[in-house]
């Protein structure tokens, strides 16, 4: 996995489907990083799966981007809180319904403070672009409900936490 290219977890996954059969079949939802070549093999290999998103490798993501687009720290603050504070952030939504009004909502809020800033308002297009989706439909709250995997939005700290032991 260190060469991070698509064939090496493919090759994986491979041999982890034939030495556990049925799992490719049973196995209904798998947690990744953002790693496109991870995410693609899995995808390729349990096909029946949901893929979920760390929630905490997006969070260090639009950090970083909010940091490279120079805004003001309370900016940054208020985004962040936005959409990842625990029980009241746009993740933590109930339903899709939900998360759909509230990410309107919040779009036209940080469109204006940003604007208030600079000239040309950048995050909202990154966040439509880049994150959005992704968290609509792998991370949220409603999407690990509905799948039977617990009240909150995925978080993969557990599984890294073993595999940096």
């Amino acid at each position: 996995c260190m060469t991070k290219e698509e064939s090496t977890y493919l090759l994986f996954l491979h041999c982890l489907l034939r030495a556990v059969p049925g799992l490719g079949i049973f196995l209904h939802a798998t947690g990744t990083d953002n790693e496109s070549a991870l995410h693609n093999g899995i995808a390729a290999g349990c096909p029946q799966s949901h893929p979920l998103l760390c929630y905490l490798h997006t969070k260090k993501n639009v950090k970083e981007k909010l940091t490279r687009l120079g805004l003001s720290q309370a900016l940054s603050d208020r985004i962040i809180e936005d959409i990842y504070a625990k029980g009241t952030g746009l993740l933590w939504s109930n339903s899709k319904k939900k998360f759909d009004a509230r990410v309107a909502h919040l779009m036209q809020d940080w469109h204006q403070i940003e604007a208030s800033e600079r000239k040309e308002p950048e995050f909202i297009e990154y966040f439509h672009k880049c994150k959005l989706e992704d968290m609509r439909e792998r991370m949220a709250k409603y999407v690990v409900h509905d799948l039977g995997l617990g009240e909150e939005p995925y978080l993969q700290n557990i599984s890294e936490a073993m595999n940096s032991m």
